[in-house]
């Protein structure tokens, strides 16, 4: 899925302090395991992100004409939710994880300060701690289905472009 992360802000020089909201809804992590009796069962699986930090920039030359570079910094709340496709076609929602996301970020604006001008950045995310990803598998002919924990980490890296409007 893609990552939509609308930012709003208020610029003071060379500084600008804002906000952006994140969502990213229906990121697959389905799986297929094989039953006792041999057949294949399809566990389809998503996760529901949404995020909401403030954010903190620094464009070191504020009077530059085509391109200006930046960093910044933003810090959050994010809501991981873990859902399961139901044979009805319906979902049901497994569990929520509640953390808190840090970050920086770097980049250039091209045209600044213009009434349009394009954005390119950089930036690495991470939480305060890693999520519970439970997963099912066959026990064999004689038991149940078998769930399995595992730890998933999303700190991440990513390369974006955006549009931005400046009044």
């Amino acid at each position: 899925g893609n990552v939509v992360v609308p930012r709003i802000g208020l610029s003071f020089g060379k500084l600008t302090i804002g906000a952006e909201i994140t969502a990213l809804l229906n990121m697959s992590h389905s799986y297929t395991y094989d039953s006792a009796f041999g057949t294949t069962i399809s566990m389809p699986r998503s996760y529901y992100y949404t995020g909401y930090a403030a954010t903190f920039d620094f464009e070191p030359f504020d009077n530059a004409t085509y391109i200006s570079p930046f960093v910044g910094a933003f810090i959050g709340y994010t809501r991981i939710s873990d859902y399961k496709g139901l044979a009805d076609g319906s979902t049901e929602k497994l569990v929520s994880h509640d953390l808190l996301q840090v970050g920086a970020r770097a980049g250039i604006e091209i045209l600044p300060k213009m009434p349009v001008s394009i954005v390119i950045e950089g930036r690495y995310q991470t939480f305060d701690r890693n999520i519970k990803r439970s997963v099912t598998s066959s026990n064999g002919i004689i038991g149940g289905p078998l769930s399995t924990d595992t730890s998933l980490s999303f700190a991440n890296f990513s390369i974006g472009g955006a549009v931005r409007f400046n009044f």
